[in-house]
Parts: structure tokens; C-alpha cells; sequence
């Protein structure tokens, strides 16, 4: 009876020491991938003419220059965009291409899994913007640009936190913070854009009104957009939510401004 109880403790000891030290393993290869990511820092030179990516050791890891993305896009731009990008429509002199762009814009992003790099460039024709979105795969080291360009100039990107998505706010001479727009990362689609008259349609408001989107933060595990807008009552400002396909746009509360 002793022997057959000492047994059975050898053999409950040794599948133990089996699942602590499997655990262990698979742990610590996990732990590897994710310190493999963990503190990356993107960075995007004084002259913007390149994209840096360092580790935590502050050490560069990837480096996207100006010209190699031009150069990309100027091979690419038919397969990118079915038609043309054009400041205004039928007017040959106006169609947009990557030799008018110059540097990257400030408004650069990194994925929450730190493995890709959202950023913009733009092109300015009599007072206006028109803005491109690329997406930068670091690890990959691939280029790719979200396939609708933008009225006015990106101010900051935000992405979702599944890394699906991003969203960012678009100055114009009008006013900043004009639109707001989304764009799906993993399609390259624009998913949709906010203006001004979709926040008086939903206010039911007769006169032009410039919203100023702001205060961008991703809800719901990225299902969500919540913004701030203003409203005609300056000591005011309406808090709304936003599908990330556009939908259900939601007037949530307004609120008196700080």
C-alpha cells in the first residue's frame, strides 16, 4: 500500500514538474514576441524627409524615406486610385500626382501593436489641400495608400485598438478641424467622412456651421468614435459617437466648455 501511494506521488511530481516547466516555456516565448514589439517609438526627421522607427534601446530599427515613398507612389498611383485625384473635376491642369508632393506631414502614428506606421503627405493648389493617407509595415517592409484622398490637411491620426482602423480630424482655410474621417486599414477604403452639415442636419440647424472636431477617442474596443464639436452656442459643445462605418451618428450629451 506505502509503495503504491509513493508512486503515485513520483508520477503526480513528475507531470507537475512537466506542466510548470511547459508553462513556463511557452510563456516565455510569448513574453519574447512581446518584448519584440513592446516600446517602439516612431520619429519623423526635423527636414521631414524620413520616417524613423527605433526600439527601446533607442536603436533604429526601419527607416521610411521621402523619396522611396514617391518614388512608390508615382509607380503605383493607377493601381491606388481608380480615378485620378483632382482638385477640381475636368480640368486637366488640376489632376494630382506624387511628384507634388514634398515631405510628410507632421500627423505620423504608430499601430497599438507597433507594426505599422500611419502617415499623410499632401498637395496645396490655390488654397486647398488634398490629402493622401500611407500606411508603412515596418517588419514587412511595405508601402500601401488608403485608396480616396481627402479635402483639406490631416491634423493627428488616431488608431483603433484592434489596429483596424484609423481616424483623424482635416483643417482647411475655413476652419480647423473641418472633417472627420475614417478609413479602414486592412481594405485601404475610406469608410466615411463627417462635415459640418451632418452635424446641422442632426442639430437641425438652418445656417452653416463650422464643427471644429476635436477631443478624437476610440470607444468599444474600436467599434466607437466619440468627438467633441461645437454648437452656435459658443459657452457650449456637443459630445457625439460614431460607428467607425458611419453609422448611428449620436448626439450624446452637451456640455458648457471649461
Amino acid at each position: 500500500m506505502k509503495k503504491t501511494i509513493f508512486l503515485i506521488f513520483i508520477l503526480i511530481s513528475l507531470l507537475a514538474g512537466f506542466f510548470i516547466v511547459f508553462n513556463f516555456s511557452e510563456k516565455k516565448e510569448k513574453g519574447e514576441n512581446e518584448e519584440a514589439l513592446f516600446g517602439r517609438e516612431v520619429r519623423l526627421t526635423e527636414e521631414r524627409t524620413g520616417i524613423e522607427v527605433y526600439n527601446k534601446e533607442d536603436e533604429m530599427i526601419s527607416r521610411l524615406d521621402f523619396s522611396r515613398f514617391q518614388e512608390w507612389a508615382n509607380e503605383n498611383w493607377e493601381e491606388v486610385f481608380e480615378e485620378t485625384p483632382m482638385f477640381a473635376e475636368d480640368i486637366e491642369e488640376t489632376k494630382v500626382t506624387p511628384d507634388s508632393f514634398y515631405f510628410f506631414d507632421e500627423a505620423v502614428a504608430l499601430s497599438p501593436k507597433e507594426e505599422k506606421v500611419a502617415f499623410s503627405v499632401h498637395s496645396y493648389f490655390t488654397a486647398t489641400h488634398l490629402s493622401f493617407i500611407g500606411i508603412f509595415d515596418i517588419d514587412a517592409d511595405k508601402l500601401y495608400m488608403i485608396r480616396k484622398e481627402n479635402r483639406g490637411e490631416v491634423d493627428d491620426i488616431f488608431w483603433s485598438p484592434d489596429g483596424k482602423s484609423i481616424t483623424y480630424t482635416l483643417s482647411t482655410a475655413r476652419a480647423k478641424g473641418d472633417y472627420l474621417s475614417i478609413d479602414n486599414v486592412e481594405s485601404l477604403q475610406k469608410e466615411f467622412t463627417l462635415s459640418g452639415e451632418d452635424i446641422e442636419r442632426k442639430l437641425d440647424y438652418k445656417e452653416a456651421l463650422m464643427p471644429r472636431f476635436r477631443d478624437i477617442a476610440w470607444k468599444k474596443e474600436g467599434g466607437v468614435v466619440e468627438f467633441i464639436t461645437d454648437i452656435k452656442d459658443l459657452k457650449k459643445e456637443a459630445v457625439w459617437e460614431v460607428g467607425k462605418k458611419g453609422d448611428s451618428l449620436e448626439l450624446k450629451e452637451i456640455v458648457y466648455k471649461e
